[in-house]
């Protein structure tokens, strides 16, 4: 009877702390030198589980500088005071998004760390106990002197697109640049030289499958800074 009760305990344990989601930082690490620039990156959810899942998202802020600003969004963006997503997502089993998990931070001009604990949970377990979580670092650091004097590119406008969308930047006159496309699976997909007295690359993209996109910027045949590009018709 006694071992008949502990393989009833032990069940019960392993189902209430089963784990049906896992999550997965694009970066865990986020930096920029540029205390003015928002920073941002994605988190990859997946069911893990044999059953369809309503799956809200969170954030908890473990350590931010005093003017910083951080804000997600979840299909929907909110509020920097949003800690919990009002809205969910239902995911069949084995079902993942790389997209609508989409995380910011503002330094505000903040030199610093800031730390924030972003987790995906079951909607319908209101004890939040089968969750995952991930912690992202978002650093603000100062430039040196080369990179104050360096080749700047701004983020895509819109991002995400469905058509058209844009980059302005500004080179030196002897600098040798390009912009690289690659999909999610390495395939080279689009490639651009740019001008130094362009300042500005207008993108097509009405014939890019939606989805996610990166986009290495190179100088002097070196890649300088990758971009993340979405494309949702």
């Amino acid at each position: 009877m006694k071992k008949i009760l502990l393989f009833f305990s032990i069940f019960l344990t392993v189902n209430i702390f089963a784990q049906s989601i896992h999550i997965e930082p694009l970066e865990s690490s986020v930096s920029s030198s540029d205390i003015w620039l928002e920073m941002d990156t994605y988190i990859k959810v997946k069911n893990i589980s044999n059953n369809s899942l309503d799956i809200k998202v969170s954030k908890e802020i473990i350590d931010v500088t005093p003017n910083s600003t951080n804000y997600f969004c979840w299909v929907n963006c909110f509020l920097p005071g949003t800690m919990i997503s009002p809205t969910q997502i239902t995911f069949a089993p084995g079902d993942s998004n790389e997209i609508d998990f989409h995380v910011f931070l503002g330094p505000n001009g903040d030199l610093g760390q800031n730390k924030i604990k972003y987790c995906a949970f079951d909607a319908n377990d209101t004890s939040m106990l089968d969750s995952a979580c991930t912690i992202i670092t978002f650093n603000a650091v100062t430039a040196s002197l080369e990179n104050l004097h360096s080749q700047t590119f701004s983020d895509f406008h819109p991002n995400p697109a469905s058509s058209n969308t844009e980059i302005h930047y500004n080179l030196n006159e002897d600098t040798k640049s390009e912009l690289v496309v690659y999909d999610l699976l390495g395939n080279l997909v689009r490639n651009y030289s740019l001008s130094p007295h362009s300042k500005k690359l207008s993108l097509n993209l009405s014939e890019l499958n939606s989805g996610m996109y990166f986009v290495n910027i190179k100088l002097n045949d070196e890649i300088h800074e990758i971009k993340r590009l979405i494309v949702s018709h």
